[in-house]
């Protein structure tokens, strides 16, 4: 395999059991989400340890942050091969997820006991509406970089447009967003640009609004599943391996891209999943430590037990594993610092923003679990309260969702 570093980046070869040791403690440690585990890696791994130069290192984040799956173990598992070589690349990434994979095995595992105390209702409900206040505030920090740019907010639009018509085209909106914006710019001029945007402005708004007149809520658990194509027919395994590998292979940005696929997938087509379970394993994966794509595992579990956990969660990162360790090396070297690389990047974020927005106004309109508080605009101020709290003051993710779900608790009592 070509090494992508030049003799300025090169540092001593260390050993895998420091790898081990390093990314295992961060996989029962690292909670605070993708931000604070890069923030860490680059304070004790990069300005600390030395394991890689510091501008090879902000080389990597921006190119990284242009591959689907999740960033911060995509980055964890270049570090470790930096460091160590590819099976350090392997080792580093293993140790950071399994601790998670194992905290959600066990969640899983206990989730259908959990759920039947009468007393737990109101917790869940509250981890619900909090974890739909956590989602918006990953959608507003992945969109964030880009607030000033209004061709950012228009191609959002446009993809939360073509996801409303279609569910299952987004990962096809997203790619097809990111080459769009390597290729586009060069063919249109500045004028033809303008109408371009207004155009697709008019398009977008004509579609969101028949379809908020057209909105069924009840459509996530009553639409009937697929059953004339191929993988509607496929034994189930199959159809896990599908599904996840697809999730994985089109996360672009954040782990939380992953929601929208999954939900269309695992809630409205086969329905696997009724949308509270869905929501409530997306908050175990938000307070457990390591990706949020963890929460694959909870799916997996919930499908095949503890085969269809494993071979969820080795789908959903196979394509993190492939990336890193076989052509990144050469894409590090040839395409940093390029100006199509950077525009790849805004339009399939952008993408991905629009497709979060139709998704979580999804959950959020989804019918409310029978039992404990049910009452909507409950749900919606809870959310907003976690979402407040995660914009607006230190407190961190894996600490907000179980505050909102004690505070839900509470206001039970009290009603």
């Amino acid at each position: 395999m070509l090494n992508s570093e030049s003799p300025a980046d090169a540092r001593p070869a260390g050993t895998l059991s420091e790898v081990l040791r390093y990314f295992l403690r961060q996989g029962f440690l690292g909670f605070g989400g993708p931000l604070a585990l890069i923030a860490l890696f680059q304070r004790e791994l990069v300005e600390e340890r030395q394991w890689i130069s510091f501008e090879r290192f902000a080389r990597a984040i921006a190119l990284i942050k242009a591959l689907p799956g999740p960033v911060s173990s995509q980055l964890a598992i270049y570090l470790g091969r930096a460091r160590a070589g590819t099976l350090g690349g392997i080792v580093a990434g293993l140790a950071l997820i399994t601790p998670a994979f194992f905290m959600m095995i066990a969640l899983a595992a206990f989730y259908t006991s959990i759920e039947s105390l009468s007393w737990t209702r109101p917790i869940l409900f509250g981890m619900q509406a909090a974890a739909l206040g956590v989602i918006a505030d990953g959608i507003w920090r992945l969109a964030r970089p880009y607030k000033t740019r209004g061709l950012f907010w228009v191609l959002a639009l446009l993809a939360c447009a073509f996801t409303c018509l279609k569910p299952s085209i987004e990962p096809l909106v997203i790619l097809g967003f990111g080459i769009a914006g390597v290729f586009l710019p060069k063919i249109f001029s500045r004028g033809s640009r303008t109408v371009l945007t207004a155009l697709c402005i008019a398009i977008a708004t004509a579609v969101l609004a028949t379809q908020f007149v057209f909105f069924d809520a009840h459509a996530v658990t009553n639409a009937a599943p697929v059953t004339h194509d191929w993988l509607a027919s496929a034994p189930r395994p199959i159809q896990l391996i599908y599904i996840f590998v697809k999730a994985g292979a089109f996360t672009f940005g954040t782990g939380l891209a992953i929601i929208p696929m999954l939900a269309s997938d695992v809630v409205e087509r086969f329905h696997w999943l009724t949308p509270h379970q869905f929501m409530d394993a997306l908050a175990f994966g938000q307070i457990t430590p390591g990706p949020v794509i963890i929460t694959s595992t909870f799916v997996g579990y919930r499908v095949l037990g503890f085969g269809g956990a494993i071979l969820a969660t080795v789908a959903v990162f196979a394509a993190a594993f492939f990336n890193i360790l076989t052509w990144f090396p050469i894409a590090e070297r040839k395409l940093a610092g390029r100006e199509g690389t950077a525009r790849f990047v805004m339009w399939a974020i952008a993408a991905v923003t629009g497709t979060l927005v139709f998704a979580l106004a999804r959950l959020a309109a989804s019918p409310l679990p029978a039992g404990g508080p049910q009452s909507r605009a409950l749900f919606l101020a809870i959310a907003a309260a976690a979402f407040f709290a995660a914009t607006r003051t230190r407190a961190p993710v894996w600490a907000v969702i179980p505050a909102g779900g004690l505070l839900a608790a509470l206001l039970a009592q009290l009603m």
